[in-house]
């Protein structure tokens, strides 16, 4: 819902903005599918299949990590920007091109 409403640009936020806020609803939304969905679900309801010893289960593994790592660093760096945006003003870049 976050994804749709934010990537249609009539929230009256910057282009980069909208971008790191998509971002970062997808990567959450990643990391909560692969986390229920292929894990609880699978670990609940199928305890021992053959997915967990096969190549399934190291995707499963490596798309979790992934989700969550990207997640993790998208919060990062938009809270960084946030603070040079908001605290360091002379760290903000200066237009290159007047015209």
């Amino acid at each position: 819902m976050v994804i749709v409403v934010v990537s249609q640009g009539k929230c009256g936020l910057s282009a980069g903005t909208v971008r790191y806020l998509v971002a970062m609803a997808t990567a959450d939304l990643l990391s909560i599918i692969t986390e229920v969905i292929l894990n609880r679900i699978n670990n609940s309801y199928f305890p021992m299949v053959l997915m967990d010893f096969t190549t399934a289960c190291r995707v499963r593994y490596v798309l979790l990590r992934m989700a969550i790592d990207c997640s993790v660093w998208f919060t990062v760096t938009f809270t960084f920007d946030r603070f040079v945006l908001i605290c360091c003003q002379k760290l903000k870049s200066r237009p290159h091109c007047e015209g």
